[in-house]
């Protein structure tokens, strides 16, 4: 599998309805899974030198290998939009992760690609209770989130801004193709801390629409990249359903 199908295939959209901020009673939490339907997604893949996020790696761990023998540190910021969470609400959600090749004891035959969670902004708060019960809640929060795309005339455009207390997010993206089609896919997030694998997400989806552009990636408050100015490669993806479910962790 290729770069570019390992970029548009491991981005991990999520996305739910912002609920109300009346006092309710404790929120019902699947524990395992979730399920979007007919989404879309606009994923900017900044490239740094791996040095950079190298304090990230647990033991066993690497980056994306070059032809020239070093390693690259590749950071997907994807926003999603997705027409339907399980009760019939259009959301969108933002998800930011480096890939990374772990080590044969956390690999798994059929997986395209697998990562290290960095932050995710999320709209509705059973989606973040969601991710907290699956061991991400500390990176993971119920924020204002706004994802865009547009197509004229064959050329998609598109906008993602996320924000909470912590900080936020901002992509501005140009897709123009050729068009491409892909079959369905599945990809693994780790949530690591203090260099230790805590706990993993995977995503499974269908089929899928994408091209290819360029963006850019703007930071604000605490985060992730040490720029708060990124240039980035761009892959849109659409026509998809998404399922998101916790998994466990072996070899740790």
């Amino acid at each position: 599998m290729n770069l570019f199908q390992r970029f548009v295939l491991a981005s991990l959209p999520a996305a739910l309805y912002a609920a109300s901020a009346v006092a309710a009673p404790p929120l019902e939490v699947d524990q395992h899974f979730i399920h979007y339907s007919n989404c879309a997604e606009q994923t900017t893949l900044v490239t740094l030198p791996a040095v950079t996020l190298a304090g990230l790696l647990p033991a066993g761990f690497s980056f994306a290998p070059t032809e020239a023998g070093g390693q690259l540190a590749m950071v997907h910021v994807s926003g999603s939009t997705c027409s339907d969470d399980g009760d019939g609400k259009s959301v969108s959600d933002v998800l930011a992760f480096v890939e990374v090749i772990p080590p044969a004891e956390l690999q798994e035959p059929g997986l395209g690609a697998y990562g290290i969670f960095l932050r995710g902004w999320v709209q509705n708060p059973k989606t973040a209770a969601s991710f907290a019960a699956w061991g991400f809640g500390d990176l993971v929060s119920q924020a204002t989130v706004s994802v865009t795309v547009k197509d004229l005339l064959g050329v998609r455009t598109g906008k993602t801004d996320a924000s909470d207390a912590r900080g936020g997010v901002s992509t501005r993206t140009t897709a123009l193709g050729p068009e491409i089609a892909f079959a369905g896919a599945r990809a693994r997030l780790f949530h690591v801390k203090n260099g230790v694998v805590t706990a993993a997400i995977q995503g499974t989806y269908s089929p899928q629409k994408a091209k290819l552009g360029v963006g850019v990636m703007v930071q604000s408050g605490a985060n992730f990249l040490p720029l708060p100015v990124n240039a980035a490669v761009v892959s849109h993806a659409w026509g998809y359903d998404l399922s998101v479910e916790s998994v466990p962790v072996y070899g740790q």
